[in-house]
């Protein structure tokens, strides 16, 4: 069973609506920054600096995540008795 199984649509939602709310919140701060690159930056700079954000954003992404795992671990004895149980058939 997944980790999203275990919990309830409202937790989901809940944490949907967050992720979305960031999101809708930074979009602003975004366009702005391209404005800032492509009016003060060299030409060859607006090239690299959406190869460098998006980089930079899946980084952040993966720490973050990484840190907001509970602390009870998804791995737990169930998980691993079901997939021995796998392994085994």
């Amino acid at each position: 069973m997944s980790f999203a199984a275990n919990r309830s649509p409202t937790e989901i939602a809940k944490g949907t609506a967050i992720a979305l709310v960031g999101t809708v919140a930074a979009l602003p701060f975004a366009f702005i920054g391209r404005i800032l690159v492509a009016r003060y930056g060299p030409q060859s700079d607006y090239a690299v600096f959406p190869l460098g954000n998006s980089g930079f954003g899946q980084f952040l992404r993966v720490v973050f995540v990484e840190h907001a795992r509970p602390q009870k671990s998804v791995w737990g004895s169930e998980a691993l008795r079901d997939a021995k149980e796998l392994l085994a058939a």
